[in-house]
């Protein structure tokens, strides 16, 4: 994962990140969440459309999914 830093005098720090990597650290947060964790054991998860819940579906799978099908929406130049 590649990032940059730019550290502020009050302690804080903005950091960028890809997209991609944002979205992974989304989807291994959200996989995490007990919620989710219960209802992988206990109950049905139902995944939405989004590239972002694609990340979501392959931390919950354990294995890569073609994220292509999960586009909710594309734009393209006219």
């Amino acid at each position: 994962m590649e990032g940059r830093s730019m550290a502020r005098p009050e302690g804080r720090a903005v950091v960028v990140i890809p997209s991609e990597t944002g979205k992974r650290l989304i989807g291994r947060a959200v996989a995490r969440l007990p919620a989710v964790q219960k209802a992988k054991a206990d109950g049905l998860i139902v995944i939405g459309w989004g590239t972002t819940n694609a990340y979501v579906a392959e931390e919950l799978l354990g294995r890569p999914v073609p994220k292509e099908r999960y586009v909710a929406g594309w734009s393209r130049k006219s």
